[in-house]
């Protein structure tokens, strides 16, 4: 059952409260607190796998940039070789050695920058993710809370509409924090195939 689908029917069922709590609403409350409780628990298995992916990306991205690095540092070695080959003075041998050591700094640099900008998003996309468990954690306590009123056949407007508006409030924040996910990974993508071009 999507996240949708569960707060639709979340909103159907506080509007119920009032009309008597027939047995099949009642009934259809608490199957939807139990679907909601055990659907929390597989979005936190669901993203612990997601973050040991995007772990094993971070490690992968490293292992991309430091063979891009070692390859990289065999070919400025082999020019520097040449140059120095070349070199017909002291300081043309020593601009050599230079340009070769300013290179080799300037390609570990960039490399640890985008090793870095691929953790952040990691970083980013673990705390979304919190958010997001967080929100759905709100909205199963707001479907438990409903439950109990809808099992007692009993309706408090202030509760109910306290209820709606806690609802409401972590729909918004479940559907950003999916959007923020989604570009976060895209990004995380974007810089993985980055690295993997670069060779």
């Amino acid at each position: 059952m999507s996240i949708r689908q569960i707060l639709i029917t979340v909103c159907f069922l506080i509007p119920c409260v009032g009309c008597g709590t027939p047995t099949a609403v009642r009934n259809l409350s608490a199957v939807q607190s139990r679907t909601m409780e055990s659907y929390q628990q597989s979005l936190k298995t669901y993203f612990n796998v997601v973050m040991k992916f995007a772990d094993g990306q971070v490690a992968a991205a490293n292992a991309i940039i430091n063979s891009n690095v070692r390859e990289m540092t065999d070919l400025q070695k082999e020019d520097a070789l040449d140059n120095l080959g070349k070199a017909k003075t002291p300081e043309d041998r020593s601009a050599a050695l230079n340009n070769y050591t300013k290179a080799i700094l300037q390609f570990r640099s960039t490399a640890e920058g985008q090793l870095q900008s691929i953790s952040e998003n990691v970083n980013k996309l673990r705390a979304k993710q919190e958010e997001m468990i967080s929100a759905y954690g709100e909205l199963v306590r707001a479907q438990k809370a409903l439950d109990e009123y809808i099992q007692m056949k009993k309706a408090d407007e202030v509760i109910l509409d306290d209820l709606a508006q806690l609802v409401g409030i972590n729909q918004e924040k479940l559907t950003q924090s999916v959007t923020d996910i989604a570009q976060i990974s895209q990004t995380i993508q974007t810089d993985i195939k980055s690295l993997q071009n670069q060779k």
